[in-house]
């Protein structure tokens, strides 16, 4: 019966894998779009995703006899390690992006707090770390106990049958909780100077900022979408017969990598197909992590006060 909704999982993995692939190569080699290195990572993440969920098609044994027990074992920590990983990658740049759209903000903060140097490193290796984890505990439990690997349970990929899915699910739940409450901190400030930023929306001396907040908008946007892919998934698995809803499942879960080029890559496509206003012709390229503004906040009930702010943002990700 799952079987019918495989033609819709692996196009989507196929299109997902596409678009991210899309996203890193113009991230690299295009003169105008340049990224911070844990955005860059975020989309870098989806790529294995995409080809963990689709091994077992591509190898050929989505269907007869069930593939070897090492290459299923293989495949089932794959598809455990992954989704830790990019919900990890999601959390990463969430962090980031709160943090620095929240301090850009502070008028008695000159630069960003010492301790926000060496997060850029931690960032890029977390994700991978838990990846790490998830694919090790599988794999060790594949092979204690081969008998609860099969590929009957889902068709699409192989699984073990152990507390391990729960256990991921759990936590990609306490990252979703976790970002939600990071973006709900950095958006205090965001609604506290929303006419300003209004106001600013179109001019020149203001983009680095309003890129750091759409940015922000963005991800809010995504993690509502993780948020409904959870619940969605709690519901399917409490049904009368878990069996049946197996293949919408694994429709939700093909679906993010497309999402996340959707909400936070658009831009990116659009500036590339010259879609998108050019407002950086008078400006110089500076780096990531050494912009430094002044935003002039003018209310008409109040005098105008100058917020001075360190904002290391996303250049041009938004």
């Amino acid at each position: 019966e799952q079987i019918r909704f495989l033609p819709v999982f692996l196009t989507l993995n196929f299109l997902g894998c596409l678009l991210m692939i899309s996203l890193v190569s113009i991230s690299l080699f295009s003169s105008r779009i340049h990224h911070h290195a844990v955005l860059l990572n975020f989309y870098v993440v989806w790529i294995p995703y995409t080809f963990c969920y689709t091994l077992l098609f591509i190898s050929g044994h989505v269907t007869g006899p069930e593939p070897s027990e090492l290459f299923c074992t293989v495949q089932a920590g794959l598809v455990y390690g992954a989704p830790a990983m990019a919900s990890t990658a999601t959390l990463a740049l969430i962090y980031l992006v709160s943090v620095r759209v929240t301090y850009s903000f502070k008028a008695d903060s000159k630069a960003l707090p010492r301790w926000t140097s060496c997060n850029a490193p931690v960032l890029l290796v977390v994700p991978y770390v838990a990846f790490t984890i998830f694919f090790l505990t599988a794999v060790v439990a594949g092979f204690k106990r081969p008998d609860l690997v099969g590929r009957n349970r889902y068709l699409y990929y192989c699984t073990v049958d152990i507390s391990i899915g729960q256990i991921s699910t759990a936590y990609i739940g306490l990252q979703c909780f976790i970002g939600l409450a990071l973006q709900g901190w950095a958006a205090i400030p965001v609604w506290k100077h929303r006419k300003a930023l209004w106001a600013m929306r179109n001019r020149d001396s203001t983009e680095r900022d309003g890129i750091c907040v759409r940015l922000l908008v963005r991800l809010v946007i995504f993690s509502a979408y993780l948020v409904f892919e959870i619940v969605l998934c709690l519901c399917l698995f409490t049904t009368k017969d878990p069996s049946k809803t197996f293949g919408l499942l694994n429709i939700s879960l093909a679906t993010l990598p497309v999402a996340v080029a959707v909400v936070l890559g658009s831009k990116d496509f659009f500036e590339v197909l010259g879609c998108h206003r050019h407002r950086h012709r008078h400006r110089t390229e500076q780096s990531d992590e050494n912009v430094l503004t002044t935003v002039m906040i003018t209310r008409p009930e109040q005098e105008s006060v100058r917020t001075s702010s360190n904002i290391a943002t996303v250049h041009s990700s938004a």
